[in-house]
């Protein structure tokens, strides 16, 4: 069934809590469990986008830096 999601800037994770619980109370738990899941294994995150860097162009040296900073 469609769900609206509110679009904040979070609304991946809103309906990640959505589509878990049906409810969207979860969606900051959500939100950190990502980043402590990134944060846990940065190693093969960064591995990752540099390995898709012909794919990203431009881009890719953006993923591993916002990272970063996120977690600052």
């Amino acid at each position: 069934m469609p769900v609206g999601i509110y679009g904040d800037g979070n609304c991946f994770v809103h309906a990640v809590s959505i589509s878990c619980s049906s409810l969207d109370k979860f969606w900051e738990l959500s939100k950190h469990l990502a980043l402590f899941e990134v944060k846990v294994n940065n190693e093969y995150y960064t591995a990752a986008s540099n390995a898709c860097e012909d794919y990203m162009g431009e881009l890719a040296p953006f993923a591993p830096k916002r990272r970063l900073e996120t977690f600052e």
